[in-house]
C-alpha cells in the first residue's frame, strides 16, 4: 500500500489514530530525505505539513515546512501556488483570514482561468461566507458554477444554493451568519464550540431552512469523535424530515457507510445500501453504493 493510500485509510477511520498520523508524517520525511528535491520529495514534505497542521495541531511546524518549500528553487510554479493555498488554509486555522485571502488572491492573479485559480477563488468565497459577507461570496461562487473542474463547480453550486435559500431581501440573515461561524469553528477543529453554536441555532430557530444542514454538521462532528450512534441519530433526522432535500442522499449513504465501516454491521449496511439504490438512483454516490452493496452481498471478492 502506498503512503497516500495509507493516509486516506487512516484519515477515514474514526477516531483518527494520531499515533498513525505521526508515523505517516515520519514516513513522508523519510521519503523526502531519500528523494531530496525531486518532485516526489517536495510533495512528500507538503503532505507532512498538512498532517502537522490539520491533525497534529503543530501549526508553526506546518508553516515552517511550507515556507521552506516556497523558497525552494526546484519547485514548479504550480507547486508553489498549491503551497500558497495550503498556507492560506493554515492561516485560517490561526484566525488570520487577511493573510489567507492575500495568499489565495495571489494564486488567483498568477494563474488566471486555470484550475488553481478556481480553487483559490473558491477558498476566497468560503472566507467571505465564514465572515458573513454573503453577497460577495455569492459573486465569486456564481463565476465558479461554470468552472472547468466538476468538483469545484459542484462545491460552488452547493454553497451558492445554501446562501440563496437562507438570505432574503426583507429579513436579516442572522441564522445563516451563525451557521457560517459554526462551520468555521468546525474547520478550525473547535468541535465543542461548534456543537454549542449549532445547538443554540436549533433551539432559537426551530424548523428553520437550515435544520438539515445543522444536523449534517453535527453528524460529521460526532462521527469524527467516534460517536457513531449520535451521528446516526442526526442523519436519521435528515432522512425522516428532509429526505427529498439536497442532503437527503448524502445522509442515507452516510448511514450505510457508518454501519459498514464504523459499526461493522454488514447486515444493516447492506440493508441501507439496497434501499439507497432504490431511493436515489441519480445520486453522485450511486456507483460506490452499488459496489459496496455487491461486496457486502458477496458478489465481489476482495
Amino acid at each position: 500500500m502506498t503512503i497516500k493510500a495509507q493516509e486516506e485509510k487512516v484519515k477515514n477511520t474514526y477516531p483518527v489514530d494520531l499515533t498513525e498520523i505521526q508515523q505517516l508524517s515520519e514516513k513522508y520525511q523519510q521519503l523526502y530525505d531519500f528523494s531530496n528535491n525531486s518532485a516526489h520529495g517536495l510533495e512528500a514534505m507538503r503532505s507532512k505539513a498538512l498532517l502537522q497542521a490539520f491533525y497534529l495541531d503543530n501549526l508553526p511546524e506546518a508553516i515552517r515546512i511550507l515556507s521552506r518549500l516556497l523558497e525552494n528553487p526546484r519547485a514548479s510554479r504550480a507547486f508553489n501556488a498549491t503551497c500558497k493555498i495550503d498556507l492560506g488554509d493554515i492561516y485560517l486555522l490561526f484566525d488570520k483570514p487577511w493573510e489567507s485571502t492575500l495568499l489565495y488572491s495571489q494564486v488567483e492573479k498568477a494563474f488566471e482561468d486555470s484550475p488553481l485559480a478556481y480553487k483559490a477563488k473558491l477558498k476566497n468565497a468560503k472566507l467571505h461566507y465564514y465572515n458573513g459577507d454573503f453577497t460577495l461570496a455569492k459573486s465569486h461562487l456564481d463565476i465558479l458554477k461554470v468552472a472547468t473542474t466538476r468538483e469545484i463547480s459542484n462545491d460552488a453550486i452547493s454553497l451558492s444554493l445554501l446562501i440563496s435559500n437562507n438570505t432574503y431581501l426583507d429579513t436579516v440573515d442572522l441564522p445563516l451568519q451563525k451557521y457560517a461561524a459554526a462551520e468555521l469553528l468546525i474547520y478550525q477543529n473547535k468541535d465543542d464550540q461548534a456543537l454549542q453554536e449549532l445547538n443554540q441555532l436549533l433551539n432559537k430557530y426551530p424548523s428553520h431552512n437550515l435544520e438539515d444542514e445543522i444536523y449534517w454538521s453535527k453528524s460529521k462532528i460526532f462521527r469524527e469523535q467516534a460517536k457513531p450512534q449520535q451521528a446516526l441519530e442526526m442523519l436519521q433526522k435528515i432522512v425522516r424530515n428532509h429526505s427529498t432535500d439536497i442532503l437527503g442522499d448524502d445522509a442515507y449513504y452516510t448511514i450505510a457507510n457508518i454501519y459498514e465501516n464504523d459499526l461493522q454491521d454488514a447486515e444493516k449496511a447492506q440493508e441501507y445500501y439496497g434501499e439507497f439504490l432504490k431511493r436515489y438512483p441519480g445520486s453522485v454516490y450511486i456507483a460506490q453504493a452499488r459496489k459496496n452493496f455487491r461486496k457486502l452481498r458477496g458478489d465481489i471478492i476482495n
